[in-house]
């Protein structure tokens, strides 16, 4: 099910807004979300796409993956933690060395590179690895540019909380500080996920007796302070917020709730507001193209749906029918930008062994009206 809205834009003053994590030194505070539709139902295209799959030829137990599209190429770590990366247009293959973390989705744009959990870096051209300066030792990687990994920590003092963003010199090897932010405690700011420094974004939320009410500050590290707030106070949601992704690119946030019927995203695209209900399955978020924000649905016993945004419409193609699910994690999923394939690494009921599978989905975009007709 779909409940749609029209968000409005401006400066709006609100009783309930000085109840909320609204900083006063925010420039700007936009009230997201206001109003509301009756309920759109998804359309289905699965009839007109037919999907197929393919399964990749991998070594051992795939844990984690991730694609370097330029260069069309799969990394993955087994269970024995080997780092290997495979030719998607070749079979073949190359072991990198072993890596002592999960692979992390922190992306070197020069697909050279790969970040693990524990924060050591490893080099694929020169087979080598090392790790991140021992003060970003357990700081938190945000974003890759170029040579350098930008990282957040997290600290307390009287009645604040600290966030301090640093930038790590893959080169140098030297990390540098380049932004202390102070918030206060009752505000409780979190980190938020989809920043491109030098902007990053943290999400507020506060309980109260209506539901959780959230607000989504933007920061600019070069100024070093919280420019601007988008605040949902008309939307207060009725269970734990569990992840906040913002995208400054195509203007998108997505807040994942826990719903009265399952987990439920409020997907806010520049100005159009939608409730994605996931109908008691699981759901999980595909990175993405910014500006197509897609969902895998999953349980035991129905079939994989992918869910897809496309120009405030929403499709659904249902996909690996009859293959029964016993986890999906978002670690397990990559959708190229594109949208020409979709690949995933299930947990599938009575399998040790984890396979990744290939979905073409190219004709997926062509049978929505809005887009391909």
């Amino acid at each position: 099910m779909l409940l749609s809205n029209r968000c409005q834009f401006g400066l709006h003053t609100y009783a309930l807004l000085s109840l909320l994590a609204i900083p006063s030194w925010a420039e700007t505070v936009i009230q997201r979300c206001a109003g509301s539709e009756g309920p759109t139902p998804w359309t289905d295209v699965t009839s007109s796409v037919r999907p197929t799959y393919s399964i990749l030829g991998t070594i051992g137990n795939v844990k984690e993956f991730l694609i370097w599209e330029t260069k069309n190429t799969i990394i993955y770590r087994t269970d024995k933690n080997e780092v290997i990366g495979r030719d998607l247009v070749y079979p073949t293959s190359t072991n990198y060395g072993h890596m002592g973390g999960s692979l992390l989705r922190i992306m070197d744009p020069n697909e050279r590179r790969v970040l693990d959990r524990q924060n050591r870096v490893y080099d694929t051209v020169h087979g080598e690895s090392s790790a991140i300066d021992a003060s970003c030792a357990y700081s938190q990687p945000i974003d890759w540019r170029g040579d350098s990994i930008y990282s957040a920590t997290t600290s307390y003092d009287t009645r604040k909380r600290i966030f301090t963003f640093s930038k790590y010199d893959l080169q140098s090897k030297q990390s540098s500080t380049i932004c202390s932010l102070s918030t206060r405690e009752e505000d409780n700011y979190q980190l938020a996920s989809g920043h491109k420094v030098p902007q990053v974004v943290l999400y507020s939320t506060q309980n109260l007796a209506l539901g959780t009410f959230v607000s989504l500050a933007k920061v600019d590290l070069n100024q070093c302070k919280i420019t601007s707030v988008y605040s949902y106070a008309q939307n207060p949601m009725k269970g734990r917020i569990r992840k906040v992704t913002y995208s400054q690119e195509a203007d998108t946030a997505q807040i994942e709730f826990e719903g009265p019927n399952g987990n439920q995203i409020l997907l806010d695209q520049g100005g159009l507001c939608s409730v994605i209900d996931s109908e008691n399955q699981n759901i999980v978020s595909v990175n993405q193209n910014p500006y197509f924000p897609a969902w895998l649905t999953w349980n035991h016993a129905a079939n994989p749906t992918l869910i897809m945004s496309v120009q405030q419409q929403i499709y659904s193609l249902k996909i690996l029918e009859g293959f029964p699910i016993e986890s999906l994690l978002e670690s397990d999923i990559w959708m190229t930008q594109s949208i020409d394939s979709l690949f995933l690494s299930p947990k599938l009921v009575g399998r040790n062994r984890k396979w990744v599978y290939q979905i073409p989905i190219s004709n997926f975009l062509k049978q929505t009206p809005r887009y391909g007709n």
